[in-house]
């Protein structure tokens, strides 16, 4: 196993993959609960990066993102709002050579993520409103989720 190096990077040093396993959908729900969360939390999960072979001036950034495609554009929008905080992420820097390589990284990412049931979370949710003195209002606005 190769270590992974992580460290926060400026978000203008990484560009996109020119392949990539999906696009992000910025009118999606769901990215903009994950945007929300992000700027309510901060960033909970590491991207992936690899380093840029073909770094050139039509091309300047150092990184070249492998994992967190939606993460990664969550906080870019954030930072070009001038929300503070979101000039560097977080991100695990892989050694990765080439496009395809980076591709097969991306379908075994998302191959292997498990899917957390909705009865798991409603179990979770009543053990915290149980649990605690948040509202279920409170609740809502800490996870960005109607």
């Amino acid at each position: 196993m190769t270590d992974i190096q992580t460290l926060d990077i400026n978000v203008n040093e990484i560009g996109a993959m020119e392949n990539k396993l999906r696009s992000v959908d910025i009118n999606n729900d769901d990215y903009k609960n994950l945007k929300g969360s992000i700027e309510e939390c901060g960033l909970i999960n590491a991207i992936s990066i690899r380093e840029n072979p073909n770094v050139s001036e039509e091309t300047p950034q150092k990184y070249l993102l492998v994992d967190g495609g939606h993460r990664f554009t969550a906080v870019c929008e954030l930072n070009s709002d001038g929300v503070e905080g979101f000039e560097t992420i977080t991100a695990s820097i892989l050694d990765i050579e080439g496009e395809n390589e980076a591709l097969l990284f991306q379908i075994e990412a998302n191959t292997h993520r498990l899917a957390t049931s909705k009865a798991e979370y409603a179990k979770a949710l009543f053990r915290i409103l149980v649990g605690s003195d948040i509202t279920k209002s409170e609740l809502a606005r800490r996870l960005n989720v109607t």
